[in-house]
C-alpha cells in the first residue's frame, strides 16, 4: 500500500494509511528509534514511504500502523519465557525494551509498545 504524506509531520510519522475507510497514521519504529533496521521502510525523496506490510496495532483509544518489511509469525510470549535485556542494551534501545526472547528464530525484543506509541504522540 501507499501511504498519503503529512505535511509537518517528524519523519517518523511518514504519512497516512486509508485502511478499509479509517485513516490511521504509519509509525516507523526505527526512525522514531533512530536505528537502522534490517529491512526497514524506504523512503523516497518525498518521504513517501513504500513498504511490504503494516502491522496495525491498537493500543488504548490509539489505533497505528507500524511499517514493517515482514511479519515472521504472531507468537503467544510468556512471562516465564522472557530474559534479561542484553541485545537491546547494547544497541541502545532497552528504554522501551520489557524483555527478550530466544525464539527458533532469533531473538524477539518485547517492546513496552503503550509507552513507546505515547511518546511518539507526544513528541509530534
Amino acid at each position: 500500500p501507499s501511504s498519503s504524506p503529512m505535511p509537518l509531520a517528524p519523519s517518523y510519522i511518514p504519512g497516512l494509511v486509508n485502511l478499509s475507510g479509517e485513516v490511521i497514521p504509519l509509525l516507523a519504529i526505527d526512525r522514531f528509534l533512530d536505528v537502522e533496521a534490517e529491512g526497514s521502510a524506504q523512503t523516497t525523496d518525498s518521504d513517501r514511504a513504500t513498504f511490504e506490510r503494516i502491522a496495525v496495532v491498537n493500543v488504548a483509544e490509539m489505533r497505528v500502523g507500524l511499517l514493517c518489511s515482514e511479519v515472521r509469525g504472531i507468537s503467544d510470549l510468556h512471562r516465564d519465557q522472557y530474559e534479561k535485556v542484553n541485545v537491546a542494551r547494547a544497541r541502545g534501545l532497552d528504554r522501551f525494551a520489557i524483555a527478550e526472547v530466544s525464539t527458533e528464530q532469533g531473538i524477539v525484543v518485547v517492546i513496552d509498545l503503550p509507552s513507546l506509541l505515547e511518546e511518539a504522540r507526544v513528541k509530534s
